[in-house]
C-alpha cells in the first residue's frame, strides 16, 4: 500500500495535532537561523540580523497588510522595530512623536517590505529626489556585505531607496532611488494607507535593479529601515532607523538582512 502524500496526511496518520506541528516547524526555522549564524561574519555591533523569509505567493501591494499576518510561509512573519535616533536625533522626543515597525520577505523576484509607522504629525508635501525631506523611508542596502565587509564608502553594490507614502490627496506613493545611481523607482511598487496614528507604507522591489545580485538561501546583505520624521518644519526633522548608529554614507553602519527559504521545512 502507497504511503499518502504530505497533502493527503492526516492528523490521526501523524499523531500530532496542528499546533504541535506548526511549534515543530517553528523549531526546525529557529535551528536553521542559529545553524546560518555559526558561519555567518555580519555586524553584531549593528544589531543582530533579520531573517527574510522566502514566500511562496507574494502580497498584494495595497497598502493593507492582512495578507501579511496570516501564515504566507510555515511559520508567521516576524515584526521588527525602528527605533533608534540616528539623523538630527537631538530632536528626537519619545515613540509617539515617530516610530515604526517592519515585516520583510522575498521571493525568486522582488523583496517584500511591509512598514507600519507612527507619526504624530503628517506631512508629506515632497516628491522625487526631494522626497526624503517629508514623512517617508529610506531603505539602505549592501548587496556585496561578504565583498567589502570593511568599505566606509558608497560603491556600485550600496544602494539607498526613498519609499513616499504621497500625501494622501494629489501626491500618489512613490519611489525613488539615490544610490548608486540617481533614478526614479518606477518600477518599484509602493503602496500606502493612513492609520489613525501614522501611515503604512507596501514596497516590492524587483532584485534586478540591485546589479549582479542572486538570490540564495542564505545570503547575507548590508539592511537598513529608516524612517523620516518631518512634523511643522521646512523638512525633516530627524529620522530614527532600524540600526543604532546608522550613518547613510558608511555601509558598515548597516544591519544584515539574510535570506532564509523555509518553504521545505516540515517539521519531520
Amino acid at each position: 500500500m502507497e504511503s499518502p502524500s504530505p497533502e493527503t496526511v492526516t492528523e490521526e496518520e501523524t499523531g500530532l495535532t496542528q499546533e504541535e506541528e506548526t511549534t515543530e516547524i517553528e523549531l526546525d526555522i529557529e535551528k536553521k537561523k542559529q545553524d546560518i549564524l555559526q558561519t555567518l561574519q555580519y555586524r553584531a555591533a549593528n544589531g543582530e540580523p533579520v531573517f527574510s523569509l522566502l514566500i511562496e505567493s507574494p502580497p498584494q501591494i495595497d497598502g493593507n497588510l492582512d495578507e501579511w499576518m496570516e501564515e504566507l510561509v510555515p511559520a508567521i512573519l516576524e515584526t521588527h522595530p525602528i527605533s533608534q535616533p540616528t539623523y538630527l536625533k537631538e530632536n528626537y522626543t519619545n515613540p509617539s512623536d515617530v516610530s515604526g515597525t517592519f515585516m520583510v520577505a522575498y521571493d525568486e523576484e522582488r523583496l517584500y517590505l511591509a512598514i507600519r509607522v507612527i507619526d504624530d504629525v503628517f506631512s508629506q508635501p515632497f516628491q522625487g529626489s526631494d522626497l526624503l525631506k517629508g514623512d517617508s523611508i529610506i531603505i539602505s542596502l549592501d548587496t556585496d556585505l561578504q565583498g567589502d565587509f570593511y568599505e566606509r564608502a558608497n560603491n556600485l553594490d550600496d544602494y539607498r531607496v526613498g519609499l513616499s507614502p504621497g500625501d494622501f490627496s494629489s501626491l500618489s506613493p512613490e519611489a525613488y532611488i539615490w544610490i548608486p545611481q540617481e533614478t526614479r523607482g518606477d518600477e518599484i511598487s509602493v503602496a500606502s494607507s493612513k492609520t489613525s496614528n501614522g501611515y503604512i507604507i507596501e514596497a516590492a522591489i524587483p532584485w534586478w535593479n540591485f546589479q549582479n545580485f542572486e538570490v540564495e538561501d542564505g545570503k547575507a546583505i548590508g539592511f537598513d529601515i529608516s524612517i523620516n520624521d518631518k512634523d511643522f518644519l521646512e523638512e525633516r526633522e530627524l529620522a530614527i532607523s532600524s540600526s543604532p548608529s546608522l550613518d547613510w554614507n558608511d555601509p558598515t553602519s548597516f544591519g544584515t538582512l539574510v535570506l532564509l527559504d523555509t518553504t521545505k521545512i516540515s517539521g519531520d
